[in-house]
């Protein structure tokens, strides 16, 4: 059935045309159509106003998809919406239009006549939740970007390897966020984002700074590239605790501890700051909850 469908919206609403420019796959390997939409060489002019063009067609289709109220239902264009969704959300990150990509959601959204999309073929399902993912990650709500991208990826078919490295390029950051570092095994199965990531997880792992600082400035280009460096520069307050945590630990785990004992730590891993700077650090490491305590100044 969904191939009849996908069949007829490209013979009514002159999708032949965008898929000249985009190359999706079929709708069985959709996954196929997530690509590194945030970055890649530069387009001439000519090839802009393609993609701008190809952009506006599947828009057209997407209306129509929502709109179609006449046929029976298990021919009803609605069960090409997630397809076509997919083929919009890649055009605007392409002509980066995203904030365009809003009214997509807000029209799904809006509408209860369509199936769940859960129902839809689970290539449909991935690649919508890999946008909707990359979106919430833009707006930096890491949570649901997290929620999002998990699901992508944990739906994703093993044989689309490509797939899930572009998922995990911004998965795997989110969860160092949250102190979950990845496995060995799982970035030796993606040693693209072992030389990406490991430097960074090594570095966090033994509260190496100087490390961290090094590797962030190698690849500083390339986190700006996918919109990652302020996410990295993020998980640098990881180094921090674990320092914080091995003075503590060295101090027998006092209770009350002067603070150029973490200025001491601070330097001996690499970041060269004053006293009351290091006073400041603490003071934030405090504040977001990754030291219990506060900051006493006695007379």
């Amino acid at each position: 059935m969904a191939e009849r469908i996908l069949s007829l919206l490209h013979r009514e609403h002159g999708l032949d045309a965008a898929c000249i420019v985009l190359h999706p796959a079929g709708p069985e390997r959709l996954g196929g159509m997530m690509c590194a939409d945030l970055h890649g060489p530069p387009n001439s002019t000519e090839q802009n106003e393609c993609k701008m063009e190809a952009a506006r067609v599947v828009a057209r289709a997407f209306s129509n998809c929502m709109t179609d109220r006449v046929s029976p239902p298990e021919e009803s264009r609605k069960w090409g919406v997630y397809y076509i969704v997919g083929l919009v959300m890649k055009c605007y990150f392409k002509v980066k239009w995203i904030s365009l990509t809003k009214n997509i959601i807000k029209a799904l959204e809006n509408t209860n006549d369509i199936p769940e999309l859960a129902d839809y073929p689970r290539a449909h399902q991935v690649t919508y939740r890999y946008y909707i993912g990359m979106l919430a990650f833009l707006d930096e709500e890491f949570s649901k970007a997290e929620q999002e991208l998990t699901l992508a990826f944990y739906q994703c078919t093993t044989k689309a390897h490509k797939n899930q490295t572009r998922i995990l390029t911004y998965l795997i950051p989110l969860r160092i966020l949250r102190g979950h570092l990845p496995s060995q095994d799982l970035l030796g199965r993606f040693p693209i984002l072992a030389d990406l990531f490991l430097p960074f997880i090594s570095a966090i792992r033994v509260g190496d700074l100087a490390a961290f600082d090094s590797a962030l400035a190698a690849r500083e280009a390339k986190l700006i590239d996918l919109n990652l460096l302020l996410t990295i520069e993020k998980a640098c307050e990881l180094c921090m605790r674990v320092v914080s945590r091995r003075v503590w630990l060295l101090e027998k785990k006092s209770t009350r501890m002067h603070l150029r004992l973490f200025h001491a730590g601070l330097l001996v891993s690499g970041w060269d700051v004053d006293v009351e700077e290091a006073e400041c650090l603490v003071a934030n490491m405090i504040y977001k909850g990754f030291i219990r305590g506060y900051i006493s100044h006695e007379k």
